[in-house]
């Protein structure tokens, strides 16, 4: 009996030796036709500019104690992005369900910090290809409304899943922040971050110059894991 393999090939239709398959390429009009509707996809589901303000607080426990918090801080720069639903908002985010996957650790990575926006990218490249060659998967930057819902989310687990009251418990970046590498600049060369601002009691969007190596600022990666 043939195999189904054999089978299967003994279906298709015999074309005259003179005749070839013809070689079939994406329509480039199709491809701009899915990546547009993906796009407006993700804008009819954006994170506002209010919801980052008003809805996406971390907890703060100071002195055993439940702190207040203002509104966060949107620098107008970080603000006009969100307003005007830019694509790196959500380039590389996945359009189903999905996991993110991050070191809530206090600070940046030291290896992220201490450099100007070029050398961090650099040094982005260069993670990636030493997760390629250990045959781990790509990495990513955290996003903003990723970074905001992990302050929230984060933050809110470690208290709930605590089996004491907490006696401190700090948002991360409370004195450090994290950059949005992959984001556009300002008109003055502005970079994009996020922090945790005690003194003004809020979640902060601010900027750093991209020419300044501070060593309280770096970036961090993320996994995106599609359910």
């Amino acid at each position: 009996m043939p195999s189904l393999e054999k089978r299967e090939e003994s279906l298709a239709p015999a074309l005259p030796p003179s005749e070839t398959r013809p070689e079939t390429k994406p329509s480039p009009i199709k491809e701009r036709n899915k990546e547009q509707e993906r796009q407006d996809a993700w804008r009819r589901r954006t994170t506002t500019a209010e919801q980052y303000q008003k809805n996406l607080k971390p907890v703060w426990i100071k002195d055993s104690a439940p702190q207040t918090q203002s509104d966060a801080y949107l620098w107008e720069h970080t603000a006009s992005l969100i307003n005007n639903q830019d694509p790196a908002l959500f380039r590389d985010i996945p359009e189903r369900p999905y996991l993110l996957l991050f070191k809530p650790t206090q600070a940046p990575e030291a290896r992220t910090t201490n450099k100007t926006l070029t050398q961090q990218q650099t040094e982005f490249n260069q993670i990636n290809q030493e997760r390629q060659a250990n045959g781990r998967s790509p990495a990513g930057v955290i996003k903003p409304v990723e970074y905001a819902a992990a302050q929230k989310l984060f933050t809110e687990r470690v208290k709930n899943q605590s089996s004491q009251p907490l006696t401190n418990l700090r948002p991360l970046d409370s004195a450090t922040w994290s950059r949005f590498i992959d984001l556009p600049l300002s008109a003055g060369g502005g970079v994009p971050g996020g922090d945790f601002y005690p003194v003004y009691r809020r979640l902060k969007f601010d900027r750093g110059d991209a020419d300044d190596p501070d060593p309280r600022s770096g970036f961090r990666l993320s996994v995106r894991v599609e359910l």
